[in-house]
């Protein structure tokens, strides 16, 4: 079933000048808000692509003789500033409380804020929340900081209360200081589509600098408002970013029914500016040979990958599933935390509840920054093939323990066909393989009907 999504979008930074909204609800117990700030939402479809999408205006509450809504001035703003840019001015008008939503279960106790700047400045939002009960006794705090405002934005902030006493009521106060970042948000194309367990996004950044950690976040409401389930989801490559004219995929999972969501987005940029095609290797640089594997349960594919570089390299796969029409039904990421040159590893995308997958579209994205030195080409291993498992020798001629070492083993037929595959780890109590050891594992599935079996090792080595 498609559903209307509502696009609100937002960001994150650091500090100057700035405002503090303090703010007393009474009641908390309920999203006394989010109805009406779902029904003022702008909709838009799974296809969107606008970022200017995002929910209308809710005005803030007025201020009752108990509550202690209002805005105080803070200004932080140093002495020897640039006198020829002067920063933006952070006036108390210039922030909007559009939406207030409580969420909670057996794990979380949640509190969203969306706030919306009129403000020319870039500002980050910081803030401290307390949560009380029906007596008034304060029972849990936390502080919120890092998201950051650009002009005309709107984001979402949460604070968590880790307590498993009933709250009855929260105050909080949002303070907002002048950030060093710049805004990426308007830059960022987004296209949604909603599945029967996921909201699958694409995420383009059409602007001229990269945009860095950014983080997808949805509230999926009920007819009245309330927030009924909560994820969120960065969608970057391997650096931590989108470079100038990249998309990335990802998916936002739901596991309860809900009647509406909502999107923000969060994100920043240091300024500098990298294209989508200064990123990517030669086209020989990689050999990739696909595999896939169907059951009941779910959808998996695998990548082999050789590294034909000269370089000592992390990995990042991205790939996303797509039905027989071309909408998409889902999409993971998978890692090769190194990888060195001639070596072979395997990357996994485990695709859980989605069907009817018809084709799939992957990406691999790459550093050279590791933190290890390769270890595959130190092991030597001996694979032997039973008729109903396998069993794995694997050796450490190298000089230097190697850390977590890891071999999953593909059982597959005739045609290429993966009909199973398993994992183990070849460690001692120190989770190293150490200079000289052997160790040996089975590894089996619960067919007999496969005709060989292929098997790929990840480990690390300090450096």
């Amino acid at each position: 079933m498609k559903k209307l999504i509502p696009l609100l979008l937002v960001l994150a930074m650091l500090a100057g000048c700035g405002v503090t909204v303090e703010h007393s609800e009474s009641s908390t117990t309920t999203a006394a808000s989010a109805a009406s700030a779902a029904d003022e939402a702008e909709s838009v479809t799974e296809s969107a692509t606008e970022p200017e999408a995002a929910a209308e205006d809710e005005a803030a509450p007025e201020s009752t003789e108990e509550a202690t809504n209002g805005i105080t001035m803070v200004d932080n703003r140093s002495n020897d500033a640039d006198e020829t840019a002067p920063a933006a001015e952070i006036n108390e008008e210039d922030f909007e409380i559009t939406g207030e939503y409580y969420y909670h279960n057996e794990y979380s106790n949640l509190y969203f804020i969306s706030v919306k700047s009129h403000s020319e400045a870039t500002v980050e939002v910081g803030g401290n929340g307390t949560a009380y009960d029906a007596d008034g006794n304060a029972i849990a705090a936390d502080d919120l900081w890092g998201e950051t405002l650009g002009p005309d934005e709107e984001t979402l902030v949460y604070f968590y209360f880790d307590t498993d006493d009933e709250i009855d009521h929260i105050d909080y106060s949002l303070e907002f200081s002048e950030s060093y970042f710049e805004p990426v948000i308007a830059n960022l194309a987004v296209e949604a589509v909603s599945n029967d367990s996921n909201i699958t996004l694409s995420i383009t950044n059409n602007g001229d600098i990269n945009a860095q950690y950014v983080e997808a976040y949805a509230l999926f409401l009920d007819a009245e408002g309330n927030v009924v389930d909560y994820t969120e989801n960065y969608f970057t490559d391997i650096d931590g970013e989108i470079k100038v004219g990249a998309t990335e995929y990802g998916q936002l999972n739901f596991y309860e029914p809900f009647d509406s969501v909502q999107i923000f987005l969060s994100g920043y940029s240091d300024g500098s500016a990298t294209s989508a095609e200064e990123a990517m290797l030669d086209e020989d640089a990689f050999t990739i040979i696909p595999y896939s594997m169907v059951d009941d349960y779910a959808t998996t594919y695998f990548l082999e990958i050789t590294n034909n570089s000269e370089y000592i390299l992390a990995l990042q796969g991205e790939m996303v599933a797509y039905d027989a029409d071309g909408d998409a039904l889902g999409a993971e990421e998978a890692y090769i935390y190194v990888l060195g040159p001639g070596e072979v590893g395997l990357m996994q995308f485990y695709f859980s509840g989605v069907s009817g997958v018809e084709s799939v579209n992957y990406k691999i994205s790459y550093t050279d920054d590791v933190m290890y030195d390769p270890a595959v080409s130190n092991v030597a291993a001996v694979l032997t093939v039973n008729d109903d498992n396998a069993v794995i020798e694997a050796t450490n001629n190298g000089d230097k323990p190697i850390e977590y070492l890891q071999a999953t083993a593909l059982f597959l037929d005739a045609d290429g066909n993966v009909l199973g595959y398993d994992f183990t780890y070849f460690i001692d109590d120190d989770g190293e393989l150490k200079p000289g050891e052997t160790i040996s594992k089975q590894v089996s599935i619960y067919s007999s009907d496969f005709e060989y079996v292929t098997a790929y090792f990840e480990g690390r080595i300090e450096k």
